[in-house]
């Protein structure tokens, strides 16, 4: 590319000149991550013309995706093909502020670090996962009081089925002492719960391995999560037989797919605690 008055200048048969953006890329990743990469992701405006132009240039660059190579006379070779130079691609959408594009000329650009300021850094994710990443997403005030409401609901969920864990498992220890026949099999709303925290696995299983459906795999959560306090609460939940193994099941599924999600697997009343207090401030 030829270099503006000012900018870094190379020789070449076509005269002085720099290397132009896409070639940059290219190189930069053959050099520091190698010929082949796992994920390479951007905004969906680098779609055409930039990565098209990557994917060309260090495709041919490398031999990638060939079927053996061309001997000096024209023969096929032996030689194996290579890994091709991208595995996945992963462009995420815009962000949009109260349904209008982000920027700076708008005059509603901020960064993390402002939002963070109002808002727990683990809502500003809840919320972010309730979108597809390759979808835009719309941020607001409300969506992130909404993120917050719902994360104190899951984590406050947890803490006290935590608690009914811990009694349940004291009384069931306090009966087997006792001669009474075999164990009787779950029954009513603990084997329903059972069964949900199963089902509940493979879906977010599933979602996850759908192209990354967080949205999907979070709101798998609201199920498990209603029976907890079910368990937890109720009178049928707090009598139902095989009550501490839906407890432990359900627990351990929700723990699971938050972790999936990169969000804390405990909150406990620290995070709690936090929450609470961000919540307030913001308001």
């Amino acid at each position: 590319k030829a270099a503006k008055p000012g900018e870094p200048t190379w020789d070449s048969p076509w005269g002085a000149g720099r290397p132009g953006w896409h070639i940059e890329c290219s190189a930069m990743i053959e050099s520091i991550l190698g010929r082949s990469i796992d994920i390479h992701g951007g905004g969906q405006d680098l779609v055409f013309p930039h990565h098209e132009n990557e994917l060309a240039q260090s495709t041919a660059s490398c031999r990638c995706c060939t079927e053996g190579e061309l001997g000096l006379g024209g023969e096929k070779t032996n030689e194996e093909p290579e890994e091709p130079f991208v595995r996945y691609w992963v462009h995420n959408g815009f962000v949009k502020v109260d349904s209008e594009k982000m920027s700076k000329s708008l005059g509603n650009f901020f960064t993390i670090r402002e939002v963070t300021e109002r808002y727990h850094p683990t809502a500003l994710r809840w919320m972010l996962l309730g979108t597809h990443y390759r979808a835009p997403i719309n941020y607001t005030q409300r969506a992130l009081e909404e993120a917050s409401d719902r994360l104190y609901y899951l984590y406050q969920t947890l803490v006290e089925s935590k608690d009914a864990l811990v009694d349940a498992q004291a009384k069931d220890a306090e009966t087997a002492g006792e001669t009474t026949p075999k164990p009787k099999p779950p029954t009513g709303i603990a084997a329903e719960g059972i069964e949900l925290a199963a089902e509940t696995t493979a879906a977010v299983d599933s979602a996850l391995a759908d192209d990354l459906n967080t949205p999907l795999a979070i709101a798998s959560l609201s199920a498990p999560l209603k029976t907890l306090n079910d368990l937890v609460s109720t009178k049928k939940g707090k009598k139902a037989v095989g009550r501490s193994v839906a407890l432990h099941d359900l627990i351990a599924t929700v723990e699971t797919t938050l972790e999936s999600v990169g969000l804390p697997r405990e909150g406990g009343e620290g995070l709690l605690e936090e929450l609470r207090e961000t919540t307030l401030e913001s308001v």
